[in-house]
Protein backbone atom coordinates (compact mmCIF):
# COMPACT_ATOMS: atom_id res chain seq x y z
CA UNK A 1 0.00 0.00 0.00
CA UNK A 2 2.85 2.23 0.53
CA UNK A 3 1.66 3.39 4.23
CA UNK A 4 3.55 2.14 7.15
CA UNK A 5 1.28 2.75 10.00
CA UNK A 6 3.46 4.38 13.34
CA UNK A 7 2.44 6.84 15.98
CA UNK A 8 4.15 9.96 15.17
CA UNK A 9 6.24 11.56 17.81
CA UNK A 10 6.95 15.32 16.08
CA UNK A 11 5.08 16.00 13.04
CA UNK A 12 2.04 18.52 14.43
CA UNK A 13 -1.21 19.76 12.54
CA UNK A 14 -2.70 22.89 14.29
CA UNK A 15 -5.81 24.64 13.28
CA UNK A 16 -5.57 28.67 13.36
CA UNK A 17 -8.83 30.46 13.10
CA UNK A 18 -8.84 34.13 12.81
CA UNK A 19 -11.68 36.99 12.33
CA UNK A 20 -9.54 38.14 9.35
CA UNK A 21 -7.46 36.19 7.03
CA UNK A 22 -7.41 33.51 -1.13
CA UNK A 23 -6.98 29.92 -1.60
CA UNK A 24 -3.28 28.88 -1.38
CA UNK A 25 -0.70 26.89 -0.09
CA UNK A 26 2.87 28.12 1.36
CA UNK A 27 5.57 25.96 1.99
CA UNK A 28 8.77 27.04 4.36
CA UNK A 29 11.64 25.20 4.56
CA UNK A 30 12.82 24.80 8.26
CA UNK A 31 16.38 24.19 9.14
CA UNK A 32 18.74 24.89 12.22
CA UNK A 33 20.77 27.37 10.01
CA UNK A 34 17.09 29.03 9.19
CA UNK A 35 14.17 29.19 6.52
CA UNK A 36 14.31 28.98 3.07
CA UNK A 37 11.88 31.66 1.35
CA UNK A 38 8.68 30.75 1.61
CA UNK A 39 7.09 29.00 -1.89
CA UNK A 40 3.47 29.93 -2.18
CA UNK A 41 1.59 27.89 -4.98
CA UNK A 42 -1.94 26.69 -5.77
CA UNK A 43 -2.73 22.97 -6.21
CA UNK A 44 -5.18 22.17 -9.11
CA UNK A 45 -5.03 18.75 -8.61
CA UNK A 46 -4.61 16.08 -5.98
CA UNK A 47 -1.57 14.51 -8.10
CA UNK A 48 0.09 18.35 -7.85
CA UNK A 49 -0.63 18.54 -3.96
CA UNK A 50 1.02 14.99 -3.04
CA UNK A 51 4.13 15.98 -5.78
CA UNK A 52 4.84 19.33 -4.42
CA UNK A 53 4.26 17.74 -0.61
CA UNK A 54 6.30 14.91 -1.31
CA UNK A 55 9.47 17.14 -3.12
CA UNK A 56 9.27 19.50 -0.18
CA UNK A 57 9.88 16.57 2.37
CA UNK A 58 12.38 15.20 0.32
CA UNK A 59 14.05 18.61 0.14
CA UNK A 60 13.61 19.08 4.42
CA UNK A 61 12.10 16.96 6.57
CA UNK A 62 10.68 19.87 8.62
CA UNK A 63 8.83 21.53 6.40
CA UNK A 64 5.89 23.71 7.21
CA UNK A 65 3.06 23.98 5.28
CA UNK A 66 0.43 26.49 5.42
CA UNK A 67 -3.37 26.25 3.96
CA UNK A 68 -4.58 29.45 3.65
CA UNK A 69 -8.64 29.47 4.09
CA UNK A 70 -8.68 26.01 4.80
CA UNK A 71 -12.51 25.77 4.66
CA UNK A 72 -12.49 26.28 0.85
CA UNK A 73 -10.08 23.38 0.42
CA UNK A 74 -11.56 20.86 -1.92
CA UNK A 75 -12.66 17.21 -0.40
CA UNK A 76 -10.48 16.16 -2.75
CA UNK A 77 -7.21 18.05 -2.30
CA UNK A 78 -7.93 17.20 1.87
CA UNK A 79 -7.84 13.82 0.79
CA UNK A 80 -4.82 14.24 -0.89
CA UNK A 81 -3.10 15.75 2.48
CA UNK A 82 -4.62 13.09 4.64
CA UNK A 83 -1.76 10.23 4.30
CA UNK A 84 0.70 12.56 5.33
CA UNK A 85 -1.16 13.76 8.18
CA UNK A 86 -2.54 9.97 9.65
CA UNK A 87 -0.45 8.08 12.09
CA UNK A 88 1.98 6.49 9.35
CA UNK A 89 5.68 5.93 9.68
CA UNK A 90 6.54 6.49 6.04
CA UNK A 91 4.46 7.18 2.88
CA UNK A 92 5.71 5.65 -0.10
CA UNK A 93 9.52 5.29 1.89
CA UNK A 94 9.26 8.92 2.77
CA UNK A 95 9.30 9.77 6.41
CA UNK A 96 6.30 13.17 7.23
CA UNK A 97 6.55 12.39 10.79
CA UNK A 98 8.72 16.02 10.93
CA UNK A 99 6.56 18.05 8.79
CA UNK A 100 4.15 20.47 10.19
CA UNK A 101 0.84 21.12 8.67
CA UNK A 102 -0.75 24.83 9.79
CA UNK A 103 -4.62 25.29 8.81
CA UNK A 104 -5.73 28.76 8.38
CA UNK A 105 -9.34 29.66 8.52
CA UNK A 106 -11.64 32.89 9.54
CA UNK A 107 -14.68 30.49 9.46
CA UNK A 108 -14.50 30.67 13.57
CA UNK A 109 -14.16 34.54 13.48
CA UNK A 110 -18.38 35.52 14.14
CA UNK A 111 -18.04 32.84 17.20
CA UNK A 112 -14.37 34.41 18.25
CA UNK A 113 -15.32 38.08 18.37
CA UNK A 114 -18.65 37.00 20.37
CA UNK A 115 -16.70 34.94 23.11
CA UNK A 116 -14.18 38.16 23.22
CA UNK A 117 -16.76 40.59 23.41
CA UNK A 118 -18.85 38.94 26.01
CA UNK A 119 -15.53 39.04 28.22
CA UNK A 120 -15.14 42.51 27.51
CA UNK A 121 -19.34 43.04 28.61
CA UNK A 122 -18.74 41.51 31.90
CA UNK A 123 -15.35 43.43 32.86
CA UNK A 124 -13.08 40.17 32.25
CA UNK A 125 -9.42 39.99 30.64
CA UNK A 126 -9.05 38.78 26.98
CA UNK A 127 -6.38 36.86 28.97
CA UNK A 128 -8.91 34.82 30.78
CA UNK A 129 -10.42 33.57 27.90
CA UNK A 130 -9.69 29.78 28.76
CA UNK A 131 -10.07 26.21 27.52
CA UNK A 132 -14.02 26.41 27.44
CA UNK A 133 -13.38 28.78 24.43
CA UNK A 134 -11.18 26.71 22.69
CA UNK A 135 -13.78 23.86 23.16
CA UNK A 136 -16.68 26.19 22.01
CA UNK A 137 -14.65 26.67 18.78
CA UNK A 138 -13.83 23.39 18.40
CA UNK A 139 -17.99 22.54 18.09
CA UNK A 140 -18.57 25.58 15.81
CA UNK A 141 -15.67 25.07 13.87
CA UNK A 142 -14.80 22.10 12.54
CA UNK A 143 -16.54 19.21 14.16
CA UNK A 144 -17.83 17.58 10.66
CA UNK A 145 -14.31 18.23 9.00
CA UNK A 146 -12.31 15.17 7.94
CA UNK A 147 -9.80 16.47 9.65
CA UNK A 148 -11.31 16.27 12.73
CA UNK A 149 -13.09 12.87 12.49
CA UNK A 150 -9.72 10.90 11.70
CA UNK A 151 -8.28 13.14 14.92
CA UNK A 152 -5.67 14.15 12.74
CA UNK A 153 -5.59 17.90 13.97
CA UNK A 154 -3.22 18.14 17.36
CA UNK A 155 -3.60 21.81 18.36
CA UNK A 156 -6.62 24.24 18.19
CA UNK A 157 -5.10 28.30 18.27
CA UNK A 158 -7.67 30.75 18.61
CA UNK A 159 -6.47 34.44 17.39
CA UNK A 160 -8.55 36.84 19.47
CA UNK A 161 -9.67 40.44 17.60
CA UNK A 162 -7.33 43.35 17.67
CA UNK A 163 -7.66 46.06 19.88
CA UNK A 164 -6.84 49.33 19.71
CA UNK A 165 -3.66 49.20 22.09
CA UNK A 166 -2.37 46.19 19.71
CA UNK A 167 -2.38 48.01 16.56
CA UNK A 168 -0.41 51.05 18.40
CA UNK A 169 2.09 48.36 18.71
CA UNK A 170 1.60 47.49 15.47
CA UNK A 171 2.42 50.82 14.32
CA UNK A 172 5.36 51.07 16.43
CA UNK A 173 6.72 47.88 15.36
CA UNK A 174 5.80 48.96 11.53
CA UNK A 175 7.95 52.11 12.15
CA UNK A 176 10.86 50.39 13.37
CA UNK A 177 10.96 47.48 10.36
CA UNK A 178 11.80 51.06 8.43
CA UNK A 179 14.17 52.11 11.12
CA UNK A 180 12.27 55.13 12.24
CA UNK A 181 11.28 56.28 15.43
CA UNK A 182 7.98 57.87 16.45
CA UNK A 183 5.90 59.23 19.76
CA UNK A 184 2.98 58.18 21.18
CA UNK A 185 0.94 61.05 19.91
CA UNK A 186 1.80 59.56 16.23
CA UNK A 187 0.86 55.86 17.04
CA UNK A 188 -2.18 57.32 18.38
CA UNK A 189 -3.02 59.06 15.65
CA UNK A 190 -2.18 56.12 13.15
CA UNK A 191 -4.28 54.02 15.67
CA UNK A 192 -7.79 56.49 15.56
CA UNK A 193 -7.82 56.06 11.79
CA UNK A 194 -8.80 52.41 11.65
CA UNK A 195 -12.15 50.91 11.85
CA UNK A 196 -13.53 49.37 14.46
CA UNK A 197 -16.43 46.78 15.14
CA UNK A 198 -18.61 46.43 16.50
CA UNK A 199 -20.54 49.52 15.42
CA UNK A 200 -21.70 50.62 19.03
CA UNK A 201 -18.27 49.23 21.29
CA UNK A 202 -15.81 49.98 18.18
CA UNK A 203 -13.85 47.54 20.43
CA UNK A 204 -11.77 45.68 17.59
CA UNK A 205 -10.04 46.15 14.73
CA UNK A 206 -11.84 45.74 11.63
CA UNK A 207 -8.70 44.72 9.41
CA UNK A 208 -6.56 43.82 12.30
CA UNK A 209 -3.31 44.79 11.42
CA UNK A 210 -3.01 44.18 7.69
CA UNK A 211 -3.07 47.92 6.72
CA UNK A 212 -0.97 49.23 9.41
CA UNK A 213 2.65 48.85 7.09
CA UNK A 214 1.14 51.12 4.53
CA UNK A 215 -1.39 53.40 6.54
CA UNK A 216 1.92 54.54 8.41
CA UNK A 217 3.09 56.48 5.35
CA UNK A 218 0.07 58.97 5.64
CA UNK A 219 1.65 60.09 9.24
CA UNK A 220 5.54 60.22 8.19
CA UNK A 221 7.05 63.41 7.83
Amino acid sequence: SGLSRHRPTSSISIALATSLLTISIIFIAISGRGSVSPIRMMPHSKGQLREAIRDMVLRCPQTLFIFDEAEKLHPGLIDAIKPFMDHYDNVDGVSYRRAIFLFLSNIGGATINDVALDFWHSGQNREDIGVDFVHLLVNNFITHSELMSGHLIDFFVPFLPLEYRHIKLCARDAYAARGLETDEATLDEVAKAMLYVPKEERLFSAQGCKSIPQRINFFLP
